[in-house]
């Protein structure tokens, strides 16, 4: 298993393959960052999910806004591995688009 700061990457065998899983957090949240707060991302993140962008957006360096802390649901606790819902607005050639991501805790540092 290797370890690094921010995530860790557990390296698995499995019939002369290897596959490999990265968690980013541990599943849990501090309450950091409340609804409506302004982060940054400070860690290599690369979304396929992104409107136009079929072959990936990295998104390490923009700023968006927490939506929501999705480790909390209808009372009980969730185990969420990316537990903070962000909302992100950016420019595109020439158009606005609009995408969201759950990112983990140490992925985000706060804006003043």
């Amino acid at each position: 298993m290797l370890t690094s700061k921010s995530s860790s990457v557990h390296a698995l065998s499995r019939s002369n393959r290897r596959l490999v899983v990265s968690a980013c957090s541990k599943g849990t949240s501090s309450g950091k960052f409340t609804e409506g707060a302004r982060v940054k991302v400070t860690g290599y993140v690369k979304l396929f999910s992104v409107p136009k962008h079929p072959e990936g957006l990295e998104i390490e360096g923009m700023e968006g806004e927490v939506a929501k802390d999705v480790t909390q649901f209808k009372g009980k606790v969730l185990s969420a591995t990316l537990p903070y819902l962000v909302k992100f607005k950016t420019d595109m050639a020439g158009a606005d688009v609009k995408f969201q991501a759950h990112l983990a805790e140490d992925e985000l540092q706060l804006v003043q």
